[in-house]
């Protein structure tokens, strides 16, 4: 195995570390801004899109601090050596030695690499928060869509932990210093510590994500969709864009109008069909 895969939680990698912790709760949503032709598309030709984690918005995601054992760096680059590339672990180790600086400045290199080439999409379990309608539907003038997570690949979405780092962790220790058999522990272990790790201040977005191994698009059946909510200030002709993209499918979303409650200052939900 690459030393550096460890740090690449791919989806497979979640199914496993899913092992120990719950589902996720059902449905998830995702806003989206009208003002982006990726929108309309995810509803005419249903799919998700995993954004590449080198390109996201926040400069802290996937940035918790790291600690690596030169000793152990050592150990893993000689079992990488000899049942890899077939070099004996002697060699292998004298290697290490005499060049340690620069296979740990390749290590490290390869696994960020890793790390920002992965894909990540995000849901939350709000629906009717009026900060995420303002960040992320385009003041309002977008939609959220509710999917069903009971389901591929929603049902693989793994709850955020917002929690300010206050130490680091060496992923290689945790894996080396672990029974065979506690693999989806120390999956849990890293990757809530990594991928699944936002600044306290993101704590209203109660995210849910998937990691995967690249970014790019992934296909979902239609009925994965459950509704489609429109915001406050959604323009007519991009509903009617959404209305059309729906028309094509016998399969309907429950549809919703989002309106305010200038008495309360909270959002209310008015269902509509399809005309």
């Amino acid at each position: 195995m690459n030393i550096s895969s460890a740090f690449s939680i791919s989806t497979a990698d979640i199914a496993i570390g899913h092992l120990v912790q719950p589902a996720p709760p059902s449905p998830l949503y995702r806003y989206r801004s009208d003002n982006s032709d990726f929108t309309l598309k995810e509803i005419e030709d249903p799919h998700i899109f995993f954004s590449r984690i080198g390109e996201l918005n926040d400069p802290f995601e996937f940035k918790a601090p790291l600690g690596f054992n030169p000793a152990i760096v050592r150990n893993a680059y000689t079992e990488y050596c000899s049942t890899i590339k077939n070099i004996q672990k002697v060699d292998a180790e004298r290697e290490f030695s005499n060049n340690e600086e620069a296979v740990m400045k390749k290590f490290l290199s390869a696994i960020e690499e890793r790390i920002l080439n992965s894909g990540v999409t995000s849901f939350s379990r709000n629906p009717n928060s009026i900060r995420m309608w303002s960040y992320y539907a385009n003041k309002h003038q977008g939609i959220c869509i509710g999917y069903n997570a009971n389901s591929n690949p929603f049902l693989w979405a793994r709850k955020i932990n917002y929690q300010d780092p206050t130490t680091s962790i060496d992923p290689l220790e945790v894996f080396f210093s672990a029974p065979a058999d506690n693999f989806p522990a120390c999956i849990k272990i890293i990757s809530d510590h990594i991928s699944l790790r936002k600044a306290a201040e993101w704590e209203f977005e109660d995210e849910y994500r998937i990691v995967a191994d690249r970014s790019g698009k992934l296909t979902i059946p239609i009925e994965a969709i459950e509704s489609i909510r429109f915001g406050v200030n959604v323009k007519m002709e991009f509903r009617t864009k959404i209305f059309l993209a729906l028309k094509k499918f016998a399969y309907r979303p429950q549809l919703i109008q989002m309106r305010c409650d200038a008495k309360k200052f909270i959002l209310t939900e008015n269902e509509i069909t399809l005309p």
